[in-house]
């Protein structure tokens, strides 16, 4: 057997509680699907922070009705080293400007939301002259100048809103409507942000996934949504992925293949344990390159992050379990605080990938004040969401592992 080092890892820290209280069976694309134009699974040295409304949250929250989010899908053909999801459900483009973290990759879809709330489309004026009057052009420019504060050698692909409808009279009728007069604001059609966005894409020299332009009309859009008719299912999800996986490539037309990629581990022939000294929350991963899953174990874990007073605090392992089926080992790490009288339980899940890597993510964080039960359904069903103090205070996504020690069998 041998053991493993960690070397491919989101550095993108948690965000601070502010942003974190706003801001996450179909066939996976394969090589032979013609649709894609992908062709054989790609790898990009990056780290990739994708931004966007709840259609872009959703990716972490998926489960249900539909599978996986477009990233999901997306990264069973690009293989990247890291990836945070940073959607904001129900938010509008400003939002983003509280979820912008240090990347190689951005990309921003935005608009729908825009377009339900009413917020002024604006002009490319607004955006050239920096107005700052808060229309979608000219908070566009402020996402942009932000990001290229962060870093300025990062890549910025832009998506044109996807189109819906309905959703309980939040959007008009038909996804080519203008909405009418409301409240003393005038009503806009959805095509003028995505007009905005391609101006945009084309005054900054940025590619652009059209998402209007491709992932569905006014007749296919409920069956290509899980109501109607604004968030995707499956079907949708991937129609997304497919036209944001040949954006990125035309980006990276040298991306790597990855059956070429050489796995990077150490042969000292001994057990050893890995400590993972970064932060990991439920939208980021953890990539452990070339390792046997059914030799790792989690040995050890301290919960951190600013939403927890006086941590890192040490976790005990509550329970381990691996699926051979599934080719997954899920663990709950667990920790009451003396100091707070909370309980926090995090669960864990490792997956073997596809190219002999394992992705560890979080499944689960809560908090929960004066918790009695320790059983598991309470870190795998996922259906309470409280918290110690205040709300303003404490978020149930907010909770993070500041360190993991994995141990590793020969």
């Amino acid at each position: 057997m041998k053991t493993l080092v960690v070397i491919g890892m989101t550095a993108l820290a948690a965000l601070g509680a502010q942003a974190a209280g706003m801001c996450a069976s179909v066939a996976p694309l394969t090589a032979v699907d013609s649709k894609t134009g992908i062709g054989a699974p790609r790898y990009l040295p990056l780290r990739w922070l994708s931004l966007g409304t709840s259609i872009t949250w959703y990716n972490s929250h998926a489960g249900g009705k539909f599978e996986k989010g477009y990233q999901s899908w997306l990264m069973e053909q690009i293989k990247f080293d890291g990836f945070a999801n940073r959607g904001v459900s129900g938010a509008c483009l400003d939002s983003t400007l509280w979820c912008i973290q240090d990347a190689d990759l951005y990309t921003i879809e935005h608009g729908i939301n825009d377009w339900g709330n009413r917020v002024p489309p604006g002009t490319m004026a607004d955006y050239e002259n920096n107005t700052g009057n808060g229309t979608f052009a000219a908070t566009y420019r402020k996402v942009i100048d932000k990001l290229r504060a962060t870093n300025p050698k990062a890549k910025i692909i832009l998506c044109t809103p996807r189109k819906g409808y309905g959703f309980g009279g939040y959007l008009p009728d038909r996804c080519d409507a203008r909405q009418t007069e409301r409240d003393g604001k005038p009503g806009y059609f959805l095509k003028d942000y995505a007009d905005l966005v391609l101006a945009i894409a084309e005054k900054e020299n940025l590619p652009v996934a059209d998402f209007y332009a491709t992932c569905g009309e006014q007749d296919e859009l409920a069956d290509l949504s899980i109501d109607k008719a604004l968030h995707p299912n499956d079907a949708g999800y991937k129609r997304m992925a497919n036209i944001l996986a040949k954006t990125m490539l035309k980006v990276y037309p040298d991306a790597e293949l990855l059956a070429n990629k050489k796995m990077v581990f150490t042969d000292d022939g001994k057990a050893k344990d890995v400590v993972v000294k970064k932060f990991i929350s439920s939208t980021e991963q953890v990539v452990l390159k070339g390792t046997d899953i059914s030799k790792v174990r989690v040995t050890g874990a301290k919960i951190g992050g600013v939403w927890v007073p006086g941590g890192p605090f040490d976790c005990q392992v509550h329970f381990e379990n691996y699926n051979p089926e599934k080719k997954t080992y899920t663990c709950q790490l667990q920790n009451c605080s003396p100091q707070d009288s909370c309980m926090r339980v995090i669960c864990l899940e490792l997956k073997q990938e596809f190219n002999g890597d394992v992705v560890a993510r979080v499944l689960w964080n809560r908090y929960r004040y004066n918790f009695k039960d320790y059983g598991l359904n309470f870190a795998v069903d996922g259906n309470y969401n409280g918290q110690c103090g205040s709300a303003a205070n404490y978020n149930a996504q907010g909770y993070v592992i500041g360190e993991m020690t994995l141990g590793v069998n020969k």
